[in-house]
């Protein structure tokens, strides 16, 4: 398995741009330095440690305050990338409480799926939130990247086959 920490910070914008994505929501912006490479004509960031960026709708709080506050305001989703606390509790809920505002054909990226060995998945790095994305794969259209930290990609698929 290679080991590609910043993988995703060119990846997620390449798959914002290529989905058609007109709304952009990250959990987890930590020095934006994913968000900030996102084009998107609605770019949303939620972290409790935000900094502001140009061009972007930042809201310094958790995801369950945003879910709470500002979720159902600004939906729907086209895009979300949930990167925030590593918890297998908190990326449950993260995952839980933001799919009913996820676009119908949507997307749902969760980081650091994929930890390479025991000292990866620790708290501060990839955390246990791994395990959330085993119970994923099994009941959504998902798959896993296979290269460390990872990333599982969701689609809510509206239908299958082409337009009528």
């Amino acid at each position: 398995m290679k080991r590609n920490q910043d993988f995703h910070e060119r990846l997620i914008p390449v798959l914002v741009e290529g989905t058609g994505a007109q709304t952009y929501l990250e959990i987890g912006t930590f020095e934006n330095a994913t968000i900030g490479k996102v084009t998107c004509p609605t770019r949303i960031g939620v972290d409790p440690n935000v900094v502001e960026l140009d061009g972007c709708i930042m809201f310094k709080m958790t995801c369950a305050e945003f879910l709470l506050e500002n979720a159902a305001k600004l939906a729907p989703f086209d895009f979300c990338f949930i990167d925030g606390d590593h918890s297998s509790a908190a990326v449950r809920a993260d995952f839980i409480g933001l799919w009913p505002y996820v676009a119908a054909d949507g997307m749902v990226a969760l980081h650091d799926m994929q930890p390479e060995n025991e000292s990866d998945a620790q708290p501060g790095y990839c955390g246990d939130g791994w395990k959330v994305g085993m119970s994923i794969v099994g009941g959504f259209e998902a798959g896993v990247l296979n290269y460390h930290p990872g990333l599982l990609l969701v689609r809510k698929r509206s239908r299958w086959g082409p337009k009528p």
